[in-house]
C-alpha cells in the first residue's frame, strides 16, 4: 500500500504505510528502504540518514541519498552526499566515485543544454 502511496506521489500516506509495516516487523528491510526515499523526496535528508542507516552502513545511505538525488536532478545535493560517502568509506570509493563521475556528465549536459537554447 505504501508503494503504491510513494508512486502516485502522496508521501504523507506513503510514509505513514510504511511506519506501520515497520511496526509490524522491523526486520522488514524494503519498508527502512522505501520510508527512506519518502523522506529524501520531501527534502528530509537527515531523517532519510536515520532510516536508512537501520539496513546499511552510513556510506552506503549518502550514496543512495545521493543517486537518488541526482535521478530528481537535484544536483548540488546529490554531489554533498556523493562526496560524503566517499569522505567516510575509502573502500567504498569506486561505487560513490562512479555516481559522482555520472553526476558530472549530467550537470555538463544541462549546462550544454542551456547554452544551446540561448
Amino acid at each position: 500500500m505504501g508503494y503504491s502511496y510513494y508512486l502516485a506521489g502522496n508521501f504523507v500516506k506513503a510514509e505513514i504505510q510504511y511506519k506501520k509495516a515497520i511496526d509490524i516487523d522491523s526486520q522488514f528491510k524494503r519498508a527502512w528502504l522505501n520510508l527512506g526515499l519518502v523522506y529524501v523526496r520531501k527534502g528530509m535528508y537527515n531523517k532519510a540518514l536515520q532510516t536508512l542507516k537501520q539496513v546499511m552502513p552510513i556510506e552506503h545511505a549518502y550514496n543512495d541519498i545521493g543517486y537518488f538525488l541526482i535521478l530528481e536532478g537535484r544536483y548540488r545535493e546529490a554531489e554533498y552526499f556523493i562526496d560524503r560517502a566517499i569522505e567516510l568509506s575509502p573502500s567504498y570509493f569506486v561505487k560513490a566515485n562512479v555516481n559522482l563521475e555520472n553526476l558530472k556528465l549530467r550537470m555538463n549536459k544541462d549546462i550544454d543544454l542551456a547554452y544551446s537554447n540561448e
